[in-house]
Order: structure tokens, then sequence, then C-alpha cells
């Protein structure tokens, strides 16, 4: 057999299995249910996280604090998986590991890029504080506010605003894509008044986006 055959036939031998053996998880500690789930979580994240119920999920979480700490692509891979059936309630369990658990920013900005797109409203300001305090580096930092953006309010974008103004002046394709997306996010938003729509007609600064935003 192939390579490729043998992946194939492990991995619908883990389909016909993984039921089973998230079942045999019951009365275990989350901690105790990661370490049985941790080597099929990591060899195929996607098909343990369709199988796995909503009020197991906790053991997802578990599962990323044990994978080992240089191992961030892992970590990636496991939270992308999860992000878009996490239930409510875990999200600031997920917070709290895209702050602690990543040695490497690149991994740390993509996990929680894959986390904003499905963010209930009322963990909004959460994830900004997380854009604005955790994720430095401009490069990765301009990445996570571009997908942010669209979910702030006015007042969000005026932080963001700021942060721009006072971090990105040595950076200016990165200040103009995130000033672009304030823009775009102004452009959707019900209560334009004339003045921000003319503010916005003029070329992109944080001078004119500062005017569309009083």
């Amino acid at each position: 057999m192939t390579a490729i055959s043998h992946t194939l036939a492990a991995t619908r031998g883990l389909k016909r299995f993984l039921p089973q053996l998230i079942e045999a998880t019951s009365g275990l500690s989350e901690v105790s249910a990661a370490r049985v789930l941790y080597a099929p979580a990591l060899s195929f994240p996607e098909l343990l996280i369709a199988q796995i119920p909503d009020y197991k999920q906790l053991i997802a979480l578990e599962i990323v604090k044990l994978i080992p700490a240089d191992a961030d692509a892992d970590k990636t891979a496991l939270l992308g998986a999860l992000s878009p059936h996490l239930s409510v309630g875990l999200f600031q369990n997920a917070f709290y590991l895209i702050k602690t658990v990543f040695r490497q920013e690149p991994y740390q900005a993509e996990a929680f890029n894959n986390l904003i797109t499905y963010l209930p409203p009322y963990q909004i300001s959460a994830a900004l504080e997380i854009a604005e305090n955790n994720i430095t580096t401009v490069s990765h930092q301009s990445a996570v506010l571009e997908t942010l953006i669209p979910h702030l309010s006015q007042p969000q974008l005026v932080s963001v605003l700021a942060l721009i103004e006072q971090n990105y002046a040595d950076w200016p394709q990165q200040s103009a894509s995130v000033l672009s997306q304030i823009a775009a996010a102004l452009s959707r938003q019900s209560a334009l008044r004339t003045n921000s729509l003319n503010a916005l007609a003029q070329p992109l600064t944080p001078k004119s986006v500062q005017v569309a935003l009083s």
C-alpha cells in the first residue's frame, strides 16, 4: 500500500473508532480525557472536533494545554478546527490559551484570527484588548485588527485609531490597510453624518479617519 492508502485506511478506521473512544472518556476529568484523546487530536484535529459533543469541548481546550511548547502549529490546527463549533461560554477559556500557550506570535495571531469570526458580540471588547496588548508585532497585529474591525463599535474604532497613530508611523502599508478597514466599517454603519462621508472621500490618514469618527 502507498502512504496515501495507509493514511486513508487510518482515517476510515479512526472515524469508526473515535465515537467509542470519546464515549470511553465519560466519567474522566477533562485533563484525563485530554490525555486519552491527545494522539488522535493531533493527527486528525478536524475529525475529532466533528465527533466530540458540545459538552465535551473543554476536553479539546485541555488537549491544547498538553501540546509541547514548541509545537505552536499543532495548537493552531486544533483551535482552528474547534473555533466554528466552540460553545459561547468557552470563548474566555480560548482567549486564555491564546494569551498563554503560544511561543511564536505568527501562530498566536493565526489562532486568534480563527476565533474572531465566531465571537459573540459581548466578547468583542475582550478580543480587542488581546489584539492591542498581546499581539504586538505590527505585521501580525494589523492582520488581526483587520479581521476584528468589522465587528467594532465607533468608540472601539477610536481606540484602534489611537493605536495606529502611536505605533504604525514606520509601517505605512499596514497603517493604510487598517485605516481602509476602519473606513469600510464606518461606511457600513447607519448613523454616518455628512462630514464623515466627506472625510472618507479624502486620502486615508489617521487624521481624516479621526474626523469621520468625530
